[in-house]
């Protein structure tokens, strides 16, 4: 939930039996009016009565899964930008061999330390299979010519939905604290 996006916002994991973790943010769904031990059961519960419904284990929903994403973070210099910003580039192996190229790689940033990444891009690169080193150089010319393409505009539009957002849970939870004292 967007809500996840402020830095003060209480994160708990829940596990059920089948080992599915969720990760539930606190003050959102106390805002919204929930019970959290409610809430989270009835979350698992509509998860594994859709399983059962359907008669799905990890096989049939997943037939193949495959490890082949490669991750890296860029915290950038704190000096350019008004706020903290890390790059995360996540690189895979183009499955559909868009353009030709044996990878893809998808460009995500966060600011000031809130952890929902935006979107930026996607591209495909590199014409066989790359080492690691190889792969690295063509990821970090990747991650610079982000931030000189009017990145800041980004940050700033990035910060923008992220105030509007917190306006609109702030207007929530008031709504909801006026609810329930009418109703006393």
């Amino acid at each position: 939930c967007e809500a996840e996006t402020q830095a003060n916002c209480r994160r708990d994991r829940y596990q059920n039996n089948s080992g599915i973790s969720l990760f539930v943010c606190v003050d959102f769904v106390l805002a919204l009016g929930y019970n959290m031990p409610q809430f989270v059961r009835a979350i698992f519960n509509c998860t594994q009565l859709f399983v059962r419904r359907k008669g799905l284990n990890m096989v049939s929903v997943f037939p193949e899964i495959k490890n082949d994403y490669y991750v890296r973070s860029y915290k950038v210099n704190p000096a350019l930008f008004p706020v903290p910003v890390t790059l995360y580039l996540e690189c895979t192996v183009n499955q559909e061999r868009i353009n030709g190229h044996f990878y893809w790689l998808d460009i995500y940033f966060s600011a000031d330390n809130i952890g929902v990444r935006d979107y930026i891009v996607g591209v495909s690169f590199g014409e066989s299979e790359l080492d690691r080193e190889a792969m690295d150089a063509e990821m970090d010319t990747w991650a610079l010519n982000t931030l000189m393409d009017d990145f800041a505009s980004l940050i700033r539009a990035y910060m923008d939905k992220e105030d509007v957002w917190c306006e609109e849970l702030e207007r929530r939870w008031v709504a909801n604290q006026k609810d329930k004292k009418d109703d006393v």
